[in-house]
Order: C-alpha cells, then structure tokens, then sequence
C-alpha cells in the first residue's frame, strides 16, 4: 500500500512540475515577446523625437529666413540709429531696394563669453521681404568686398544653433562642395542629415542620377 501510495505521489509531482515547466516556458516567451515589443517601441520612439527635433529645428530656421546676422558693426551707434544705420549699409550693398522694403526690425545679440571685451556685439535684423535679404547676400557674395565705409562688417544668414553645431560637424563636405563648384548647398539641409557618412551617401546618390 505504501508503494502504492508513493507512486501515486510521484506521478502527481511530476505531472505538477510538468505543468509548472510549461508555464514557465510560456511566461518566458511571453516576457520575450514584450521585451522585443518594448525595443521596437524604444526605437520608434527615438526615431519619432529624432524626427521631432529637426521639424523644429527646421521650423526655427524657417523663422529666421527673413533674418540677416551683421557682424561688425562699432558699439559706438546707439541702439535707436541701428536701422538708419543698417538701412544704409544695405542700399550701399544692392542700390536698387527701396527703404520701405528693407527694415522691419533690429537688435544686438548677446556676446559668446569666449569673446574680447572690445569686439562689439552682433545684430540680428528682420528684412520685410525674402527676396530683399537674398538680393543683399548675393551682391555681398560677388562684390567680395564691402563698401569702403562699412569695411570690416560681415553679413550671414542668420541660422539657428543646432544648424550651426551641424555646419561644423560637415564642414569638411561642404567644403569640398564649394570648392568643385558643384552644387548650392543650403545649411538648412543639414538638419534632415543623419551624420556626415550620410551626407556622403546624399552626395554619391546625387552623382549617379546626374550621370
């Protein structure tokens, strides 16, 4: 009776530590699963802020694309005769803009710390018209030179940060762009790169289809 007993207690074991094992298992790729579940949500999730983040860095440099940034101008001129003062600049530059299409507004940024104490401060001017700021920059571009009266005042495209930290990560392909001549490349294209090897892939697609 006794063996009879003890047999009957092992099958009962065993089959209990067989139900046991299959629920494991089956907790197991249950966890498994949701563990791929919760990588695959991570990632899509990275990607979508990845993606977020230059949308809004396009949409900072999209606001700025009236902006002209000038460099150079004497601490000397008051903050009030700024836009007398750049409204001159700029007709000296392209003669053919009228005033009224020229200033909206002016204003002095604040000094990087890493600067000298004499260098004056940058202005960021809003122009009404896009078509104004791209006429000033590009008879800027191929006068080379300023005005003899403006001489040593810088002007640029007025570009948010995270396009000017990307313009220094790609320096060395944007170089090489300008150098051959071979493309106008827009600085705001650089947000929607993913590194610079990526930007050499944009490039060698453009050189395949051109052919």
């Amino acid at each position: 009776m006794l063996q009879e007993l003890r047999t009957s207690m092992k099958a009962d074991f065993q089959t209990e530590v067989t139900d046991i094992r299959k629920e494991m298992l089956e907790v197991g790729a249950c966890v498994n699963a949701l563990e791929v579940k919760a990588d695959e949500l991570c990632l899509a999730n990275d990607a979508m802020m990845e993606k977020i983040c230059r949308m809004e860095v396009d949409l900072e440099d999209r606001s700025r694309c009236n902006n002209i940034h000038v460099r150079g101008v004497p601490e000397t001129i008051p903050s009030e005769e700024l836009p007398n003062y750049l409204q001159q600049l700029f007709r000296a530059i392209q003669p053919s803009l009228e005033p009224a299409d020229l200033m909206d507004r002016a204003q002095r940024v604040p000094k990087p710390k890493n600067l000298a104490q004499d260098v004056p401060r940058d202005i960021v001017t809003r122009l009404h018209y896009y078509s104004s700021k791209e006429a000033i920059l590009t008879a800027q571009r191929k006068a080379l030179t300023m005005p003899p009266s403006y001489d040593g005042i810088s002007l640029y495209t007025d570009l948010s940060p995270t396009t000017m930290s990307r313009r220094r990560d790609f320096i060395n392909i944007t170089k090489c762009l300008c150098n051959h001549k071979l493309l106008i490349w827009r600085m705001r294209s650089l947000t929607k790169l993913e590194d610079p090897a990526h930007g050499m892939d944009k490039i060698r697609a453009c050189f395949l289809r051109s052919r």
